[in-house]
């Protein structure tokens, strides 16, 4: 998972926009994060 280090974006740069990638990529991460938790419990 290379693609969630350094999570400094240039927010006044981009604006809105950023933010609202920011909150999707999030979600995404988080999403990707639940799933490899319950895949990791179930192979116990």
């Amino acid at each position: 998972m290379a693609f969630m280090g350094g999570g400094s974006f240039p927010l006044k740069k981009g604006g809105e926009r950023m933010t609202v990638f920011e909150t999707i990529f999030l979600m995404i991460s988080f999403a990707t994060l639940i799933v490899a938790i319950l895949s990791f419990h179930q192979k116990k």
